[in-house]
This record gives C-alpha cells, sequence and structure tokens, in this order.
C-alpha cells in the first residue's frame, strides 16, 4: 500500500507523519491517518497543517463529527495565518464557516468569512456564501449582498461559485472589462 511505503521514510518528523496520514486519509483508513495526524501535531512546523488534516478527517468519516472538525479547523487557522499561509487559513475558514452555519452560529460565519477575506481577498467563496445568507428581502441586506455578489463575480473564475448572484441580481458583468464605442 501506499501508506507503508511512505511509512519507510522517516516517520519520526512531522512532515513525513502527515504524508503517511494522507496516505491513509486515501485508502480511508481513517483510524490509522488519525494516528499520523495527531503524531504531527507534536511538531511546531507541522502543527497547524496536522490541525487541518484532522478536521478534514472528521468530516470524511463514515459518521461525520462537525464538533470534532470545527475545533480542529478553529486551532488550524491562527496557526497557519501565523505560518504566512494566508490562502490556506481562508480556504479553511470557509470551512470553519460551513460548520458554523450547520450550526446556525450565524455570527461566527459571518466573523470567520471576514478572516478568511482578510487573509487572501481574492478568494470568491466567502464573499459568495455571506451573499447568499443575507437577508435581501430588506433594503440593507439586499445592498449588502449586491456588494459581496460584485467581488464573488470577480473572483469567481469558474462562475460555479457566483452563478447564485448572477441568478439572483442579473448579469453582472466582471468590472475589468471594457466597453466597446461606437
Amino acid at each position: 500500500s501506499r501508506a507503508m511505503r511512505v511509512q519507510e521514510m522517516d516517520a519520526e518528523s512531522g512532515l513525513s507523519a502527515i504524508l503517511i496520514g494522507d496516505a491513509y486519509m486515501g485508502e480511508k483508513k481513517y483510524g490509522k491517518a488519525l494516528e499520523y495526524y495527531k503524531n504531527a501535531t507534536k511538531y511546531d512546523d507541522t502543527e497547524a497543517l496536522a490541525h487541518l488534516r484532522l478536521g478534514d478527517l472528521y468530516l470524511a468519516e463514515t459518521s461525520p463529527d462537525i464538533d470534532k472538525a470545527q475545533a480542529q479547523f478553529e486551532l488550524a487557522v491562527p496557526s497557519l495565518l501565523t505560518m504566512g499561509e494566508r490562502h490556506l487559513a481562508a480556504l479553511t475558514a470557509v470551512k470553519l464557516a460551513k460548520i458554523y452555519l450547520q450550526k446556525n452560529r450565524h455570527e461566527e460565519f459571518r466573523n470567520i468569512l471576514m478572516k478568511a477575506m482578510q487573509a487572501d481577498e481574492s478568494l470568491p467563496e466567502p464573499y459568495c456564501l455571506i451573499a447568499q445568507n443575507l437577508n435581501i428581502d430588506v433594503a440593507e441586506g439586499r445592498q449588502q449582498a449586491v456588494e459581496m455578489c460584485k467581488k464573488c463575480i470577480v473572483y469567481d473564475e469558474s462562475s460555479k461559485l457566483s452563478a447564485w448572484c448572477r441568478a439572483t441580481f442579473g448579469k453582472a458583468r466582471k468590472p475589468n472589462r471594457r466597453r466597446r464605442r461606437r
């Protein structure tokens, strides 16, 4: 198995523990992956990544444990930011936001998405998620959603995340396109 081949590497480093855990995750051997990811939390250079992987593991299990995943993502985000891993911190914050949303913890949902935007302002998902979860039946909520959708559309190169924005607020154009003069 791939995990066994990776295991032959230096298993006394955090990175090796992460790689071995990843191999076991790929084989859906969650118990073994858990063991290696927990080991990787002992090393300063891989602690943040290990918490991220543990969060992913808890969500991937046959019976996902969102409470354990939440706890791991909450540990991972600030550590990733400290390490300068801004994009990865933003992606992890989005995962955490989705858990908060499931739990109807709207203030935490919004706060962690704001942190994601600060970490990586060009990641479209935080803008899209906030826009979709505002009350657009009131003027203030609608205006905030329009502003969030503008950024969602600008940064969403695949156009998949911004589909809701386009459907709700019309065919918004990416702002850097020039109109032809006649």
